[in-house]
């Protein structure tokens, strides 16, 4: 009997996510910018530079995320081996907002242009193989680099 007089629980409110801004929240102290975000603001900014055309315009929401801020999420989650929602959590958004960002950026850094400008890659050139064996002898610590070439 007393269940049908038992108060029933409240529904807990919803999450508010409130956006942090590292440039805002970190500025003073470069070194937790570097340790979070494996880069420096300077860094940071030009990284977004570059990405900027690819990320797209839909800053007319109020609610839309800064291009930097992009950038900033899909470097500490490729960076640091973090989870989605941990990302989410310290910038205040949701895991699937990061999620998507993430894809953004990922897409952003796969564009043929930036491929092209810094990455090369010649396996038809006998010299450039040479010099890439040895490099890789080197930062190994192998003995002889004649292996690597076969």
């Amino acid at each position: 009997m007393s269940m049908l007089y038992a108060a029933r629980e409240r529904r807990r409110p919803n999450v508010r996510y409130v956006r942090v801004d590292p440039r805002r929240s970190l500025s003073a102290n470069q070194a937790l910018v570097r340790l979070r975000y494996r880069f420096n603001d300077a860094q940071l900014d030009w990284i977004t530079e570059k990405l900027a055309p690819m990320l797209g315009d839909d800053l007319l929401e109020p609610w839309a995320i800064s291009k930097r801020l992009q950038v900033a999420m899909g470097i500490r989650y490729l960076c640091t081996n973090s989870h989605q929602i941990v990302v989410g959590d310290t910038l205040g958004c949701s895991q699937k907002t990061v999620s998507n960002i993430v894809g953004r950026v990922i897409e952003a850094l796969n564009n043929p242009e930036l491929v092209r400008q810094f990455i090369v890659f010649k396996p038809q050139c006998p010299e450039w193989c040479r010099r890439r064996a040895n490099e890789f002898a080197r930062i190994g610590k192998f003995i002889s680099e004649s292996w690597i070439l076969t």
